[in-house]
């Protein structure tokens, strides 16, 4: 099993979705998990997971099945190969799950990744990973279902967290 998960802020709230699929083919998710917590951190750059872990950890806390692998909408290493969310993550789910992370925005010019061109877009995806090798992860995320930039199943948990976020009115996670 394969998940993409991502998440919207509001003030102190975050909802976190985890969109659930079989195979890198997949346009088609299997679930979602979805939910959200209060009294969330603010935004401290350069320690972003601080804020993105707690959703992550709970939406994963929430499966029955194993999970092959975890993709993320963040970088997993920072420039000079420091800890980012997706190597925390992968941290917390003891080294046992490959956690690959797709950015869509440079984070420093200097930052090692692997540019990956999808759906004849001229901007590139920032693709770093734990668990497995930058290249493979590259290659992977390539491969994955859409005719976009993003891949459909991260397009999904990126859409569905909006529109859960839009509607939260109480905490229900």
């Amino acid at each position: 099993m394969l998940i993409c998960i991502d998440a919207a802020y509001r003030e102190d709230i975050g909802v976190a979705c985890g969109i659930v699929f079989d195979n890198l083919s997949s346009s088609t998710p299997l679930g979602c998990h979805a939910l959200s917590i209060e009294g969330l951190p603010g935004y401290v750059p350069g320690s972003f997971y601080l804020r993105e872990m707690p959703l992550a950890v709970k939406v994963l806390q929430g499966l029955d099945e194993e999970l092959e692998m975890v993709f993320i909408d963040a970088y997993v290493w920072l420039p000079g190969r420091r800890a980012g969310f997706g190597a925390h993550l992968y941290n917390a789910l003891n080294g046992r799950t490959p956690v690959i992370g797709m950015a869509k925005k440079r984070f420093n010019a200097h930052h090692s990744c692997v540019r990956v061109l999808r759906g004849g877009s001229n901007r590139p995806l920032y693709v770093t990973a734990a668990g497995i090798s930058e290249v493979m992860a590259a290659k992977i995320v390539r491969e994955m279902a859409g005719r976009y930039r993003v891949p459909d199943m991260m397009r999904l948990a990126d859409q569905q967290a909006r529109r859960l976020l839009a509607k939260e009115k109480t905490v229900y996670g």
